[in-house]
């Protein structure tokens, strides 16, 4: 290690006087002194300040009870302090000195000198304005006489609304004065009294609204419109009214033509605009609004004329029930109940055929709902399975469940067209009745022939071949009634419609 001698030469003699602190001012502030000055630059010197004040300029004592610093970082490079007034209408001097950071006090500034008058201490007031006529008042206003020797004058200013533009009217209303005749009023008026101190403080008086004696509402709102969208948020729209004093507007909703209005604001809408929101899952179809304006008396105009609203569409329609069916020699009839629900706009058939490799709905009938609820299905093939089912769209395009399917199975039941020109010929000669027939239908396998007494039952008498046409009968009683029934029965099992024929013997 290498150690080398050094030294180092203090001297008390040549110590570096501290400045006095920088930028020191002072201002009357509420009816208090506010004294402010440089800090951040200072730092190098001083880290905490003590604050002196004196009546007569001469004789200092220390204001503050601990050292004045910072206790944060700011973006304002100045500290403050606040002095409150011993006395008002008096002078005072302050004088500030800097501490280092070692507890060394530098030099004090150059006093600062300040005046502390009391100024005005009280806020006028208007009190029992006097309505002189439509354009004139007679304002009148508190103020304390004893505060008189502070004032230096009243100035009077007016608006038409509360928050202004406010614009004098009358200056240099003499301190003495507590009353101002004012004739060039408008249907609202808003009045504030500045009181103005002889040392340029001023205090200005609550607004006091003045009206002239109006008893004449507003006239009815016009052009209410509206929207709703598909969340049920409402946006009503109207022409503004232009009455000079309005107050505002109250809206009104009800569910249905014929129930009570209910108020939805609990305080007057200002412009002519509101938002609302209705549920959309409900069976109300409509929604029903109406508006009334309002002026600064709450005189209330007319109601405007009801705005009706569609509600967006959230319910599906209830959906049509098969009611009968009917399987004809033209195919299979059907018949159902319509949807109840009132916004239906069609109702659909649908058909799929079971065991065709298929399972596919298909829409088969679009029945409007002005239409009767039946249709005729002719596309049908004997031996084939069928199941049907029904759904109803409203005019919102929304689709009911579909219907509990109907199955039919044709398979041997399928009605083919009857036998025609079944009839009965009696011979009495040969002691018969010989029946005749036609029928052109393909595919026939037999022909089945019943025979009754008349007032009994059908029984089967015989079965004839494919190619017969006729048959006699030789079982029969004088003076006795016969009916006779005829069936073709098909090679698919199916079998035509019923034919009869009545004679006597």
């Amino acid at each position: 290690m290498d150690i080398r001698e050094a030294g180092i030469y203090i001297s008390p003699s040549e110590a570096e006087e501290l400045p006095p602190p920088m930028d020191f001012v002072g201002f009357y502030y509420k009816r208090s002194f506010l004294l402010v000055w440089e800090y951040d630059m200072m730092l190098p010197y001083y880290t905490s300040y003590d604050l002196e004040r004196s009546s007569d300029g001469v004789s200092y004592e220390k204001v503050n009870k601990s050292p004045i610093t910072k206790l944060a970082d700011t973006q304002q490079t100045t500290i403050s302090f606040v002095d409150s007034i011993a006395q008002f209408n008096k002078k005072y001097w302050y004088r500030l000195s800097g501490i280092s950071v070692f507890g060394e006090k530098g030099r004090s500034s150059n006093p600062v000198e300040l005046y502390g008058f009391e100024g005005i201490k009280t806020v006028p007031r208007f009190k029992d304005n006097v309505i002189l006529s439509d354009t004139e008042v007679l304002l009148q206003w508190e103020f304390p006489r004893e505060e008189e020797a502070e004032l230096k004058q009243f100035d009077l200013f007016r608006a038409d609304k509360p928050i202004g533009p406010y614009s004098l009217v009358k200056e240099g209303i003499v301190p003495t004065e507590r009353t101002y005749r004012y004739d060039k009023m408008q249907a609202i008026n808003y009045f504030k009294l500045k009181a103005v101190g002889k040392n340029g403080e001023h205090i200005f008086s609550p607004p006091d609204m003045v009206q002239p004696i109006d008893s004449v509402a507003p006239i009815k709102p016009i052009g209410l419109s509206g929207t709703i969208d598909t969340l049920g948020v409402v946006k009503l729209y109207w022409e503004p009214n232009t009455e000079p004093d309005l107050g505002g507007y109250k809206i009104f909703r009800a569910d249905r033509p014929n129930q009570e209005f209910t108020m939805l604001n609990k305080y007057s809408e200002a412009r002519p605009e509101y938002t609302d929101t209705v549920n959309a899952a409900t069976f109300a179809k409509n929604v029903y609004y109406r508006i009334a304006a309002l002026d600064q008396r709450y005189n209330q105009s007319d109601y405007s004329d009801v705005l009706v609203l569609k509600r967006p569409d959230k319910i599906p329609p209830t959906s049509p029930v098969f009611d009968s069916y009917e399987q004809r020699q033209d195919g299979i009839a059907l018949k159902w109940i319509k949807s109840s629900s009132d916004d239906v706009a069609k109702e659909i058939l649908y058909r799929k055929i079971m065991g065709n490799g298929s399972d596919l709905w298909e829409k088969i009938y679009e029945a409007e709902t002005d239409t009767t609820a039946y249709y005729l299905d002719t596309k049908i093939e004997p031996g084939g399975n069928y199941y049907y089912t029904l759904v109803a769209v409203d005019q919102s395009g929304l689709e009911s469940p579909p219907s509990p399917p109907l199955a039919i199975d044709v398979v041997g039941t399928m009605l083919r067209p009857a036998v025609k020109g079944l009839y009965a010929q009696v011979d009495r000669d040969n002691k018969l009745i010989r029946l005749y027939w036609r029928y052109k239908e393909p595919d026939v396998l037999e022909f089945l022939i019943y025979k009754k007494k008349k007032g009994g039952k059908f029984t089967l008498f015989r079965t004839t071949g494919t190619d017969d046409r006729q048959l006699e009968d030789y079982e029969l009683d004088i003076n006795t009634v016969y009916d006779y029934g005829i069936k073709a029965v098909f090679k698919d099992s199916s079998i035509s419609k019923w034919n009869e024929v009545e004679v006597e013997y």
